[in-house]
């Protein structure tokens, strides 16, 4: 059986002007997550985001959504 993990991040309250960072992680071919010493590859699940603003949203806060980039296989 094969299956991937799913997971969702949230970036906690950011200020306006870290949306181009999260506009080029949307855009991100490749994305990494360290784990210790280990790197793990993942896939941008999300894909799209609705950038906001401070004068209109007051506490900015994203969720982006990853899935690791490889199948985890079962063997029982």
């Amino acid at each position: 059986m094969n299956a991937k993990t799913k997971f969702t991040v949230n970036s906690g309250f950011v200020t306006e002007d870290k949306n181009e960072a999260i506009r080029q992680l949307l855009l991100s071919e490749r994305v990494w997550m360290l784990n210790g010493n280990e790197a793990i590859p993942l896939n941008v699940a999300t894909s799209s985001q609705e950038f906001k603003t401070r004068q209109n949203d007051r506490l900015i806060n994203y969720a982006i959504e990853f899935e690791h980039a490889f199948y985890e296989n079962n063997t029982v």
